[in-house]
């Protein structure tokens, strides 16, 4: 699992910023909009959550379990994202390349890490 995930790192590193430069049409971040405040607080409400829900995980031993955890704790963080920048974004197409690093993401774990 280890190389798997530090390829898949590598490649969102790689990824992210091509498909910024195709798709947005302009540069503006969430932070220079009314959606700031949400969006922080939002992220440290989810941050909190994915710590707490980690002690909960029945057999957190079993590599597996782990593994659709993160899955599930992934697609959440990703929908608040996909959301906020929908909603704040809406001119840049921001959120398209959101939905499409976690499709990219979802795909490669499902090939090549479970």
């Amino acid at each position: 699992m280890g190389i798997s995930v530090s390829i898949l790192v590598v490649l969102v590193v790689v990824l992210a910023p091509l498909l910024r430069k195709w798709i947005v049409e302009y540069d503006r971040f969430i932070t220079e909009t009314e959606g700031r405040r949400i969006d922080f607080w939002g992220r440290i409400v989810l941050a909190i959550a994915f710590f707490i829900s980690l002690f909960f995980v029945k057999d957190s031993s079993d590599e597996t379990t782990i593994k659709w955890f993160l899955i599930i704790f992934y697609t959440i963080f990703a929908a608040f994202q996909f959301i906020i920048e929908w909603k704040y974004l809406k001119n840049t197409k921001e959120f398209i390349i959101t939905l499409l690093l976690w499709l990219f993401v979802i795909i490669y774990f499902f090939v090549f890490i479970l």
